[in-house]
């Protein structure tokens, strides 16, 4: 990043879902990345007890309405509860052209158990030149 480019130049958040037990299939809106040549989505996840079992996918679609929707290749991640896999991070990011459609969903899916998850979803790299401050006019009153 060359000085003085800020980190928000480069990196946009998209979408949050925010911590909370989402027990059986939550899917997030269609999420559009065209303006964007890499994406990465964070989960964290709390304690998984028992038998819990949480399971991450990204789709990618054509438009905001989800044609043509089909899962992202190598990226349904599973944890359970049997697995010790409880208080994790997960971290999947792909180029935005490797992503057909140009749109994506992530999807979190809860089988049994009271697990806590969260994912927050970034663009990085816009395809669109930042705004410049050198040419702005500062009023001052």
């Amino acid at each position: 990043m060359p000085y003085p480019e800020l980190p928000t130049e480069r990196i946009e958040l998209l979408y949050v879902l925010h911590p909370d037990n989402h027990l059986g299939d939550y899917r997030s809106p269609w999420i559009n990345i065209q303006n964007f040549h890499t994406i990465l989505a964070i989960w964290t996840v709390g304690d998984i007890t028992g038998v819990g079992t949480l399971q991450m996918r990204m789709y990618t679609a054509d438009d905001g309405d989800g044609t043509n929707n089909a899962v992202v290749p190598d990226w349904p991640t599973t944890l359970t509860g049997a697995g010790g896999d409880g208080d994790s991070i997960v971290a999947m990011n792909r180029r935005g052209e490797n992503l057909a459609g140009g749109w994506i969903q992530v999807r979190t899916w809860i089988q049994a158990g009271a697990i806590q998850a969260s994912c927050h979803v970034f663009g990085i790299i816009p395809r669109y030149v930042p705004v410049s401050t050198a040419l702005w006019t500062e009023v001052v009153e």
